[in-house]
């Protein structure tokens, strides 16, 4: 199924035949499945994406990267709840529907607006009580897709980027570049001067690598080559072409709670198959912020035992993403702070060896600040490889929790 076609109905479930089943299933039957019909998205459950416990993270995908979450407040079944949870830590907001006597609202939902249904809709599913719950739900939902502003939880935001000025600034970085030179070759030096000097001088913790960056673009006797990619496929067919000829070392970072596993997998191939002959090896930081990361990352350590491949583990998260290669090329990826399932919105390409190294350092203090828990895949065997993956999912449930 299509995520961008999905509405995800978080619902309480029980047994068969318990109140709970009978009311979610005349809920989905009855409401949810006209709806998304008439709005050309396709409704699902929980209970229809995970048979068993082991495949709970199904469940947390939809959640991240549904086009719309729906959240039955009837009984405030804890599962309901937990998945909410989940939800609003990653920075969605659901569209909540309730009973109308439903009192007692947790905090951080009591000031979120709710859809009421009648009491009795489950015993009088009258044609004009379906008919007011349906009509009201669907202009919700198509306000919500109309204004997609309205399904971001604006208190997750922190959580999502925690230093939103080096966000801010890079994103006006990239608004200048995208205006200046989109999709063309470019010599940056000329342009850059007419800059807001202030861009690089406060940019938190990595500020004065930055500023070095901007030191060189800004002399006029240095061309500064680059190349700005909008869009994500053309950006990841890019790097991923870069990777594949990569020679000495590759650095990249994942701070988005998106993963690139069964999105991007050509660019997941190419990363595992560089650690197999890069001199320096590839470095990879990984911030521990959704659980569809830690699949990634015991996907990276089971696939890479005893090849030149270091796991950083962070808890700090970006809204950019950094590929340097063999030290003289790199890609800085912009994301969306109000779109963070698009991996990647914009990319500045730069093919010049000192701005490029320049890049190299900040990766490098991202990691002498930042790092939590690193894994060295060279000198990692076999019989450990379990005991390992253990550590980090441990590590994953602590954090995220």
């Amino acid at each position: 199924m299509e995520f961008n076609k999905t509405i995800f109905f978080i619902s309480p479930i029980g047994g068969k035949d318990s109140d709970a089943r009978l009311h979610s299933d005349k809920m989905m039957r009855e409401v949810l499945r006209p709806v998304a019909k008439e709005l050309g998205l396709e409704p699902i459950r929980g209970d229809e994406t995970a048979s068993d416990p082991e495949k709970i993270e199904e469940i947390y995908n939809y959640i991240a990267h549904s086009k719309v979450l729906v959240a039955d407040l009837w009984g405030l079944n804890p599962n309901v709840l937990h998945e909410i949870g989940i939800a609003l830590a990653w920075g969605i907001a659901p569209i909540y529907i309730a009973p109308d006597s439903l009192n007692n609202l947790p905090f951080d939902i009591m000031h979120q607006t709710q859809i009421r249904y009648a009491d009795g809709i489950d015993e009088d599913m009258s044609a004009h009580i379906l008919k007011e719950l349906k009509g009201t739900l669907k202009r919700k939902i198509q306000d919500a897709l109309s204004n997609p502003d309205t399904l971001v939880y604006k208190r997750a935001l922190p959580y999502i980027g925690k230093h939103e000025e080096l966000a801010q600034r890079l994103g006006q970085l990239e608004e200048y570049i995208g205006e200046k030179v989109k999709d063309t070759e470019f010599s940056l030096g000329k342009k850059v001067d007419r800059m807001d000097d202030d861009l690089c001088g406060k940019l938190d913790d990595i500020g004065k690598s930055v500023n070095d960056i901007f030191t060189h673009i800004k002399k006029g006797e240095q061309n500064f080559n680059a190349v700005f990619i909008d869009g994500e496929e053309r950006a990841f067919t890019a790097l991923t072409n870069a990777i594949k000829q990569a020679q000495t070392s590759v650095k990249t970072t994942r701070f988005s709670p998106y993963s690139v596993v069964g999105r991007h997998d050509e660019f997941f191939s190419a990363m595992q198959d560089a650690t197999g002959r890069l001199r320096n090896g590839l470095h990879r930081i990984i911030a521990i912020n959704s659980p569809e990361k830690l699949r990634e990352a015991n996907r990276l350590v089971t696939n890479n035992v005893g090849k030149n491949l270091t796991i950083i583990f962070t808890d700090i998260e970006y809204s950019f993403e950094i590929v340097v290669i063999d030290d003289g090329e790199a890609f800085i990826h912009f994301r969306r702070a109000d779109r963070p399932e698009i991996l990647i919105a914009s990319t500045l390409h730069v093919r010049e060896s000192k701005v490029a190294s320049e890049f190299s350092v900040i990766f490098d203090q991202i990691v002498k600040t930042n790092a939590i828990k690193t894994v060295d895949c060279s000198v990692l065997k076999e019989e450990n490889v379990g005991e390992e993956i253990q550590q980090i999912t441990s590590f994953f449930k602590e954090k995220i929790s």
